[in-house]
């Protein structure tokens, strides 16, 4: 559970990361030249805040499952995802995972939790292990978007696949669609993205509620 949370986080940082540099515009454009820039857009983000709304397909019992969220990105390794059910939190030092159905915090180092996951670092990972095509042009809420197709080089991964869904005009992510190794399939919408704006450092680091559980693993 601990390693689908940072796929979760990591996956929702590429998105919000990537393709929206208008240099790209060009009646030659590739998925290599996006990805070229995508290195250089991250180095140049400082903090992140956007929505993000998240269905969930569980294809054994054909389940579906929607909710929205909010996700922020600072410096480094900082970062809180929040749901209704849930807030994941890293100071860049300590991970706080936080389920209010089963009133329980876990708490763990960042340095033990997976970091090739964290936000920053899983775009990179994603740049290097996958495959990267333009497929189509297709319209997401009267937007003209490209669409472009990750692919893992291989076969033992939890995402095989994935695609992305970028607006032409501001080259922000309009949604993305994944495919796990259990064949359940995972949709972003996302929305309302705002780049560089100060966000206060209480955001990354976590109160505990009175009365949950708190398991902490770290050594």
């Amino acid at each position: 559970m601990k390693k689908y949370n940072l796929i979760r986080i990591g996956i929702l940082g590429l998105a919000f990361f990537g393709m929206n540099h208008a240099a790209l515009a060009s009646k030659k454009i590739t998925a290599e030249k996006i990805l070229e820039k995508v290195h250089q857009k991250v180095k140049s983000i400082q903090t992140l805040e956007a929505d993000f709304e998240e269905t969930f397909h569980w294809v054994m019992i054909d389940e579906k499952q929607t909710f929205s969220g909010k996700l922020y990105i600072g410096e480094g390794d900082k970062f809180r995802l929040q749901t209704a059910g849930q807030v994941i939190v890293s100071d860049g030092k300590t991970l706080w995972t936080y389920d209010a159905g089963k009133k329980q915090v876990l708490i763990d180092a960042v340095d033990q939790s997976g970091n090739d996951l964290l936000p920053r670092r899983l775009l990179l990972k994603f740049q290097k292990d996958y495959r990267a095509k333009l497929i189509k042009e297709d319209t997401i809420d009267k937007r003209l978007c490209y669409v472009l197709e990750l692919v893992s080089e291989s076969e033992d991964v939890f995402i095989p696949k994935m695609t992305v869904w970028i607006d032409k005009q501001t080259w922000l992510t309009k949604k993305l669609r994944y495919e796990d190794v259990n064949q359940n399939i995972t949709i972003y919408q996302l929305g309302k993205i705002k780049i560089n704006r100060k966000i206060a450092e209480n955001i990354f680091r976590y109160k505990i509620p009175p009365d949950v559980q708190v398991i902490d693993m770290r050594e």
